[in-house]
């Protein structure tokens, strides 16, 4: 008789603004840090959107160099910095992803750069599912031109998806004390100038990635990606998921992040914030 296979949380929350959508991924990342302190089991998928066009930055990013302030404050774009590195990403039409587990265990066992092959291989299968065929190798490559530093989707970095060498997931991890969290967005469909003033007009970035409104030819359904998503990665990891929500005290922690942390401008525009302990 063959073993059943494991079983995974999966999150579907609704859209959120962007400090509690941070808020929600670093307090499942504490919880799984906390271990048998917090109720919820790990790992984890959350899969979820935006309530309105948010900037958010790299954990070490410049905000002054990474974002034009103005145009953000004009338009009523708000920015939040994120608890992962990378660069700036403006979350608009998109279909957002979080995992987080253990690094002594899959996805994140291993060195760093095999989670990210790992994980690039469900995504990549869940886009298989939708009728693409990412490039060939596209996962194993790195680096490439890039004009500015401000924009996530400007350069290809290790283990992303392309086609015809254009991004279209941008991801980033941060691990903390035996648990990691990586983060990233499935560009939908992309407002490019919206993106490039947003970032400080950089129009040339362009080039280097598409959406799967262009690949595919219609603007694909959020629902539809979500789901092929996590098809994609259950294949990926052999797992089955169950549907979960937010236990009480990653709620609760979430909630104390959101007002605490993302809120506090010291975090957006420095990285730090005053409080010792959130």
């Amino acid at each position: 008789m063959s073993e059943s296979p494991t079983s995974w949380r999966l999150i579907l929350d609704p859209p959120q603004d962007g400090f509690y959508n941070m808020a929600r991924d670093e307090a499942l990342l504490e919880c799984c840090r906390r271990g048998g302190a917090c109720p919820g089991t790990f790992p984890v998928l959350r899969i979820y959107g935006w309530t309105v066009p948010t900037l958010s930055l790299g954990r070490f990013q410049d905000a002054l160099q990474a974002a034009d302030q103005g145009f953000c404050r004009d338009r009523g774009i708000p920015i939040v910095r994120r608890p992962t590195g990378g660069a700036a990403v403006l979350h608009d039409r998109e279909v957002t992803y979080s995992l987080v587990g253990p690094t002594g265990a899959p996805p994140f066992g291993g060195a760093i750069l095999e989670s990210y092959r790992r994980i690039a291989t469900g995504i990549a299968a869940g886009f298989v599912m939708l009728g693409l065929a990412p490039d060939t190798g596209s996962q194993a490559r790195s680096g490439g031109p890039v004009a500015s530093p401000a924009q996530c989707f400007a350069r290809v970095s290790s283990f992303e998806i392309t086609f015809a060498g254009r991004k279209v997931v941008g991801s980033a991890q941060v691990r903390r004390k035996g648990a990691a969290l990586q983060h990233g967005s499935i560009l939908l469909d992309a407002n490019a100038r919206l993106f490039d003033e947003a970032t400080g007009g950089q129009r040339q970035e362009r080039r280097g990635w598409t959406t799967l409104k262009e690949l595919l030819g219609r603007r694909p359904d959020f629902e539809e990606v979500a789901l092929a998503l996590a098809r994609g990665l259950g294949e990926a990891f052999a797992v089955r998921w169950e549907l979960a929500e937010f236990g009480g005290l990653e709620d609760r922690l979430a909630q104390r992040l959101r007002s605490r942390k993302y809120l506090n401008a010291h975090w957006t525009a420095r990285g730090s914030t005053a409080l010792s302990r959130i």
